[in-house]
Protein backbone atom coordinates (compact mmCIF):
# COMPACT_ATOMS: atom_id res chain seq x y z
CA UNK A 1 0.00 0.00 0.00
CA UNK A 2 2.92 2.52 1.02
CA UNK A 3 4.34 2.05 -2.71
CA UNK A 4 0.50 2.40 -4.54
CA UNK A 5 0.50 5.70 -2.39
CA UNK A 6 3.92 6.61 -3.18
CA UNK A 7 3.39 6.07 -6.78
CA UNK A 8 -0.01 8.00 -6.71
CA UNK A 9 1.16 10.75 -5.29
CA UNK A 10 4.13 11.23 -7.00
CA UNK A 11 1.40 11.16 -10.48
CA UNK A 12 -0.23 13.53 -8.66
CA UNK A 13 2.06 15.89 -7.49
CA UNK A 14 3.82 15.77 -11.33
CA UNK A 15 -0.03 16.90 -12.59
CA UNK A 16 -0.62 19.74 -10.08
CA UNK A 17 3.28 21.07 -11.23
CA UNK A 18 1.62 20.66 -14.92
CA UNK A 19 -1.68 22.62 -13.99
CA UNK A 20 0.22 25.38 -12.26
CA UNK A 21 2.92 25.61 -15.12
CA UNK A 22 -0.09 25.41 -17.51
CA UNK A 23 -2.14 28.14 -15.31
CA UNK A 24 0.77 30.74 -15.51
CA UNK A 25 1.88 29.78 -19.36
CA UNK A 26 -2.43 30.54 -19.51
CA UNK A 27 -2.23 33.74 -17.47
CA UNK A 28 0.72 35.20 -19.26
CA UNK A 29 -0.47 34.90 -22.71
CA UNK A 30 -3.91 36.18 -21.83
CA UNK A 31 -2.41 39.58 -21.01
CA UNK A 32 0.87 39.51 -22.87
CA UNK A 33 -0.10 43.09 -24.38
CA UNK A 34 0.43 44.48 -20.82
CA UNK A 35 3.49 42.96 -20.13
CA UNK A 36 4.80 44.03 -23.01
CA UNK A 37 3.15 47.69 -23.08
CA UNK A 38 4.54 48.29 -19.52
CA UNK A 39 8.50 48.04 -20.30
CA UNK A 40 7.62 50.02 -23.42
CA UNK A 41 6.41 52.84 -21.48
CA UNK A 42 9.13 52.95 -18.89
CA UNK A 43 11.76 53.10 -21.65
CA UNK A 44 10.02 55.91 -22.93
CA UNK A 45 8.91 57.73 -20.15
CA UNK A 46 12.58 57.19 -18.86
CA UNK A 47 14.14 58.28 -22.77
CA UNK A 48 12.48 61.46 -22.42
CA UNK A 49 13.59 62.29 -19.22
CA UNK A 50 16.74 61.92 -19.72
CA UNK A 51 16.74 63.61 -22.90
CA UNK A 52 14.59 66.58 -22.13
CA UNK A 53 14.16 67.24 -18.50
CA UNK A 54 17.62 65.76 -17.01
CA UNK A 55 20.52 68.24 -15.92
CA UNK A 56 23.24 66.85 -18.17
CA UNK A 57 26.83 66.94 -17.01
CA UNK A 58 30.08 67.48 -19.06
CA UNK A 59 33.31 66.36 -17.76
CA UNK A 60 36.52 68.17 -18.30
CA UNK A 61 40.47 66.62 -18.30
CA UNK A 62 43.26 67.98 -17.97
CA UNK A 63 46.92 67.49 -17.26
CA UNK A 64 49.19 70.28 -14.94
CA UNK A 65 52.92 70.22 -14.88
CA UNK A 66 54.11 72.03 -11.44
CA UNK A 67 56.50 75.11 -11.87
CA UNK A 68 60.00 74.97 -11.48
CA UNK A 69 63.30 77.01 -11.17
CA UNK A 70 65.91 75.54 -12.73
CA UNK A 71 68.75 73.53 -10.94
CA UNK A 72 72.41 75.68 -11.22
CA UNK A 73 75.36 73.85 -9.95
CA UNK A 74 78.80 75.51 -8.98
CA UNK A 75 82.29 74.22 -10.28
CA UNK A 76 82.20 71.11 -7.76
CA UNK A 77 78.95 69.92 -8.72
CA UNK A 78 76.77 71.27 -5.85
CA UNK A 79 73.45 72.34 -6.80
CA UNK A 80 73.09 76.49 -6.27
CA UNK A 81 70.08 77.97 -4.32
CA UNK A 82 66.83 79.02 -6.40
CA UNK A 83 66.77 75.36 -7.06
CA UNK A 84 63.56 72.96 -7.04
CA UNK A 85 59.79 73.11 -7.61
CA UNK A 86 57.46 75.40 -6.59
CA UNK A 87 56.20 72.46 -3.87
CA UNK A 88 56.07 69.26 -3.55
CA UNK A 89 53.39 67.37 -5.98
CA UNK A 90 51.94 65.64 -2.81
CA UNK A 91 51.36 69.09 -0.92
CA UNK A 92 49.70 70.47 -4.58
CA UNK A 93 47.40 67.61 -4.57
CA UNK A 94 46.11 68.27 -0.98
CA UNK A 95 46.78 72.19 -1.51
CA UNK A 96 43.84 71.58 -4.35
CA UNK A 97 41.68 69.29 -2.40
CA UNK A 98 40.95 72.06 0.15
CA UNK A 99 37.60 73.45 0.07
CA UNK A 100 39.01 76.58 0.44
CA UNK A 101 40.55 76.35 -3.06
CA UNK A 102 37.59 74.74 -4.71
CA UNK A 103 35.57 77.60 -3.46
CA UNK A 104 38.21 80.20 -4.83
CA UNK A 105 38.16 78.42 -8.19
CA UNK A 106 34.62 79.02 -8.09
CA UNK A 107 34.80 82.80 -7.03
CA UNK A 108 37.61 84.03 -9.63
CA UNK A 109 36.62 87.16 -11.82
CA UNK A 110 37.13 84.85 -14.89
CA UNK A 111 33.81 82.83 -14.15
CA UNK A 112 30.44 84.22 -14.57
CA UNK A 113 28.49 82.94 -11.88
CA UNK A 114 25.85 84.89 -12.98
CA UNK A 115 25.13 82.85 -15.95
CA UNK A 116 26.45 79.25 -14.60
CA UNK A 117 24.40 79.51 -11.04
CA UNK A 118 24.13 76.16 -10.66
CA UNK A 119 27.82 75.31 -10.87
CA UNK A 120 29.33 75.53 -7.49
CA UNK A 121 27.76 72.50 -6.02
CA UNK A 122 28.67 70.15 -8.92
CA UNK A 123 32.43 71.32 -9.62
CA UNK A 124 32.75 70.97 -5.54
CA UNK A 125 31.32 67.14 -5.47
CA UNK A 126 33.29 66.29 -9.12
CA UNK A 127 36.36 68.12 -8.28
CA UNK A 128 39.08 65.15 -8.55
CA UNK A 129 43.29 65.88 -8.28
CA UNK A 130 45.65 62.58 -8.98
CA UNK A 131 49.21 62.92 -8.61
CA UNK A 132 50.35 61.15 -11.85
CA UNK A 133 53.57 58.72 -12.37
CA UNK A 134 56.05 62.00 -13.31
CA UNK A 135 56.83 63.31 -10.40
CA UNK A 136 56.07 66.83 -11.54
CA UNK A 137 52.41 66.18 -13.09
CA UNK A 138 48.88 66.02 -11.49
CA UNK A 139 45.39 64.71 -13.55
CA UNK A 140 42.47 67.17 -12.94
CA UNK A 141 38.87 65.85 -13.60
CA UNK A 142 35.87 67.85 -12.89
CA UNK A 143 32.16 67.94 -14.21
CA UNK A 144 30.07 70.68 -14.84
CA UNK A 145 26.33 71.35 -16.70
CA UNK A 146 27.84 72.56 -19.93
CA UNK A 147 30.69 72.44 -21.97
CA UNK A 148 31.71 76.08 -21.74
CA UNK A 149 31.32 76.10 -18.47
CA UNK A 150 33.57 72.87 -17.83
CA UNK A 151 36.31 74.32 -19.81
CA UNK A 152 36.05 77.50 -18.00
CA UNK A 153 36.67 76.19 -14.64
CA UNK A 154 39.22 73.73 -15.92
CA UNK A 155 41.39 76.91 -17.09
CA UNK A 156 40.78 78.99 -14.04
CA UNK A 157 41.76 76.02 -11.37
CA UNK A 158 45.28 76.18 -13.51
CA UNK A 159 45.54 80.05 -13.06
CA UNK A 160 44.62 79.46 -9.66
CA UNK A 161 47.26 77.22 -8.51
CA UNK A 162 49.51 79.33 -11.03
CA UNK A 163 49.14 82.55 -9.10
CA UNK A 164 50.15 80.57 -5.81
CA UNK A 165 52.98 79.13 -7.38
CA UNK A 166 54.32 82.56 -8.57
CA UNK A 167 54.52 84.13 -5.71
CA UNK A 168 56.12 80.85 -3.74
CA UNK A 169 58.92 80.86 -7.17
CA UNK A 170 59.27 85.01 -6.74
CA UNK A 171 61.74 84.33 -4.04
CA UNK A 172 64.28 81.91 -5.87
CA UNK A 173 63.83 83.86 -9.24
CA UNK A 174 64.35 86.97 -7.31
CA UNK A 175 67.66 85.89 -6.00
CA UNK A 176 68.76 83.80 -8.93
CA UNK A 177 68.44 87.79 -10.77
CA UNK A 178 70.58 88.87 -8.50
CA UNK A 179 72.98 86.75 -8.82
CA UNK A 180 73.29 86.98 -12.08
CA UNK A 181 73.80 90.65 -11.36
CA UNK A 182 76.56 90.45 -8.96
CA UNK A 183 78.42 87.86 -11.72
CA UNK A 184 77.79 90.84 -14.58
CA UNK A 185 79.52 93.25 -11.88
CA UNK A 186 82.44 91.05 -11.07
CA UNK A 187 82.56 90.57 -14.73
CA UNK A 188 82.81 93.95 -15.65
CA UNK A 189 85.24 95.07 -12.72
CA UNK A 190 87.33 91.75 -13.50
CA UNK A 191 87.80 93.01 -17.13
CA UNK A 192 88.46 96.85 -16.31
CA UNK A 193 91.38 94.96 -13.93
CA UNK A 194 93.21 92.73 -16.37
CA UNK A 195 92.97 95.56 -19.80
CA UNK A 196 94.81 97.96 -16.64
CA UNK A 197 97.06 95.28 -15.60
CA UNK A 198 97.68 94.55 -19.43
CA UNK A 199 98.69 98.48 -20.03
CA UNK A 200 101.13 98.09 -17.47
CA UNK A 201 102.88 95.46 -18.88
CA UNK A 202 103.37 96.77 -22.02
CA UNK A 203 104.01 100.15 -20.71
CA UNK A 204 106.61 99.95 -18.23
CA UNK A 205 110.12 98.25 -17.86
CA UNK A 206 109.70 95.70 -15.24
CA UNK A 207 112.34 93.70 -13.44
CA UNK A 208 112.25 89.79 -13.79
CA UNK A 209 110.63 89.19 -10.34
CA UNK A 210 107.56 92.23 -10.75
CA UNK A 211 107.11 90.59 -14.17
CA UNK A 212 106.88 87.38 -13.12
CA UNK A 213 104.61 88.78 -10.58
CA UNK A 214 102.27 90.57 -12.30
CA UNK A 215 101.80 87.65 -14.92
CA UNK A 216 101.05 85.23 -11.80
CA UNK A 217 98.00 88.25 -10.91
CA UNK A 218 96.91 88.52 -14.49
CA UNK A 219 96.76 84.85 -14.79
CA UNK A 220 94.75 84.93 -11.50
CA UNK A 221 92.64 87.39 -13.24
CA UNK A 222 92.07 85.55 -16.52
CA UNK A 223 91.01 82.89 -14.13
CA UNK A 224 88.53 84.60 -12.18
CA UNK A 225 87.14 86.51 -14.86
CA UNK A 226 86.70 82.60 -16.45
CA UNK A 227 84.84 81.43 -13.51
CA UNK A 228 82.49 84.55 -12.78
CA UNK A 229 81.17 83.90 -16.80
CA UNK A 230 80.60 80.36 -16.35
CA UNK A 231 78.39 81.15 -13.38
CA UNK A 232 76.23 83.82 -14.89
CA UNK A 233 75.57 81.43 -17.95
CA UNK A 234 75.03 78.90 -15.74
CA UNK A 235 72.46 81.17 -13.32
CA UNK A 236 71.29 82.49 -17.03
CA UNK A 237 70.59 78.62 -18.17
CA UNK A 238 68.71 78.13 -15.09
CA UNK A 239 66.27 81.25 -15.02
CA UNK A 240 66.08 81.73 -18.58
CA UNK A 241 65.71 78.21 -20.17
CA UNK A 242 62.00 76.96 -20.51
CA UNK A 243 63.24 73.54 -20.29
CA UNK A 244 64.34 74.09 -16.68
CA UNK A 245 62.58 76.93 -15.56
CA UNK A 246 58.85 77.10 -16.79
CA UNK A 247 55.20 78.38 -14.55
CA UNK A 248 52.90 75.76 -13.46
CA UNK A 249 50.95 75.09 -16.99
CA UNK A 250 48.89 73.25 -18.90
CA UNK A 251 50.32 70.22 -20.72
CA UNK A 252 48.55 69.04 -23.71
CA UNK A 253 45.17 71.52 -23.62
CA UNK A 254 42.14 70.73 -21.87
CA UNK A 255 39.90 67.77 -23.25
CA UNK A 256 36.02 68.14 -23.19
CA UNK A 257 34.17 64.94 -23.16
CA UNK A 258 32.31 65.14 -26.41
CA UNK A 259 28.91 64.88 -25.16
CA UNK A 260 27.13 64.33 -21.15
CA UNK A 261 28.59 62.05 -18.71
CA UNK A 262 25.88 62.01 -17.18
CA UNK A 263 22.73 60.59 -17.64
CA UNK A 264 23.90 57.78 -19.19
CA UNK A 265 20.50 57.70 -21.15
CA UNK A 266 21.28 54.08 -23.65
CA UNK A 267 21.52 52.24 -19.80
CA UNK A 268 19.07 54.25 -17.93
CA UNK A 269 16.26 53.19 -20.74
CA UNK A 270 17.80 49.05 -20.71
CA UNK A 271 17.31 49.25 -16.76
CA UNK A 272 13.72 50.65 -16.93
CA UNK A 273 12.52 48.36 -19.79
CA UNK A 274 14.14 45.39 -17.66
CA UNK A 275 12.84 47.03 -14.54
CA UNK A 276 8.96 47.67 -16.41
CA UNK A 277 9.23 43.50 -17.62
CA UNK A 278 9.24 42.47 -13.85
CA UNK A 279 6.43 45.49 -12.92
CA UNK A 280 4.36 43.81 -16.04
CA UNK A 281 4.67 40.47 -14.95
CA UNK A 282 3.83 41.62 -11.22
CA UNK A 283 0.76 43.48 -12.11
CA UNK A 284 -0.34 40.31 -14.31
CA UNK A 285 -0.40 37.67 -11.57
CA UNK A 286 -1.35 40.29 -8.90
CA UNK A 287 -4.90 41.18 -11.07
CA UNK A 288 -5.30 37.48 -11.61
CA UNK A 289 -4.80 36.63 -7.50
CA UNK A 290 -7.38 39.68 -7.12
CA UNK A 291 -10.01 37.91 -9.28
CA UNK A 292 -9.28 34.38 -7.66
CA UNK A 293 -9.69 35.70 -4.89
CA UNK A 294 -13.06 37.86 -5.36
CA UNK A 295 -14.33 34.80 -7.12
CA UNK A 296 -13.63 32.71 -4.20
Amino acid sequence: MAKLDEVYGGKMNRSEEEINLSFALNVFMRHLNIILITPVLFGVLVFIHSTYFASKEWEANAIIQVGKVGITEDKNGKAGLGAGSAEPVSVVVARMEHPSFVQSVVARPAFPRSKFLSEDELFTKSFKVTELADSRLIGIKLKSHSPEAAAILAQETVNALREIHEKLLAASTEFTKQKINAASENIRALKAEITTLNKQLKGHEWSSYDATLAATILNDKNTQLVNQLQTKQSLENALFNPAVTYPTQLIGGISISDGPVYPKTMQLVVLAILVGLLVGIIMVFAMVAFKSQEQN
